[in-house]
């Protein structure tokens, strides 16, 4: 993944899609403009999982643009170092390398719109101050989540009690076990090595029961809750 393709990003530009799993980078919204570069589809849901890019309306074919949790931090795009095959696997998020490493597009997209909504659902769920059900126990989120206590409107509290229904059937539907898993997953962003001591399974089986947790909560929000919008 290209710091300099990024940088365009936060200092205003935008990715559009150019092809089959391919991503044009500009630095300005002006595809008139000249693109410098390519992205991978799986770079670009890499992207979307951080939280780094959203849509920008609803162009065809999309475009997407920097978010706000892109702007607030510090550029963090893997080093060249970093991008060596040993040292990835001990360093990067989980979830992030079963995206980089997965050629579906389809499940890719899976993986990435399941762990965006829980991810959601979660955040707003907190400005209630609770969320019903989460093992929350010694997970450290750090500033991955936007949550807490705000301003509250009558709409948000609306939403966040609504996010909160929706997790707690999740919860009921999927055991407190595997939710805490989705919680080091998703939330906590914990590598393939973390997750196996924390669960006691082996390493090379981990990424088959990640694959496994998201598809289960995927299927609980296709089945059993109406999602906003």
């Amino acid at each position: 993944m290209s710091e300099r393709l990024i940088r365009a990003l936060q200092k205003g530009g935008m990715a559009a899609q150019i092809g089959t799993d391919r991503w044009g980078i500009w630095r300005s919204r002006d595809r008139r403009t000249r693109q410098i570069g390519v992205m991978t589809g799986a770079e670009i849901d890499i992207l979307r999982i951080r939280g780094w890019v959203q849509p920008l309306g609803d162009e065809a074919p999309p475009v997407l643009v920097c978010g706000p949790s892109l702007l607030e931090k510090p550029l963090a795009a893997p080093s060249a170092k970093r991008l060596k095959q040993d040292q990835r696997a001990q360093s990067e998020p989980l979830i992030e390398r079963m995206l980089e490493r997965c050629p579906d597009r389809a499940l890719r997209q899976l993986i990435c719109e399941t762990a965006q909504h829980y991810r959601a659902d979660v955040t707003c769920a907190s400005r209630l101050g609770t969320v019903a059900g989460m093992n929350w126990d010694g997970l450290a989120l750090g500033g991955r989540i936007d949550g807490g206590h705000g301003r509250k409107s009558p709409n948000g509290s609306i939403a966040a009690s609504l996010a909160q229904s929706r997790l707690t059937i999740i919860h009921s539907e999927l055991g407190s076990e595997r939710i805490c898993f989705l919680d080091r997953l998703i939330l906590g962003e914990e590598t393939q090595s973390s997750l196996a001591r924390r669960f006691g399974v082996r390493s090379s089986l981990v990424e088959g029961q990640a694959l496994a947790a998201i598809r289960a909560l995927h299927q609980v929000y296709k089945t059993r809750v109406k999602l906003p919008g």
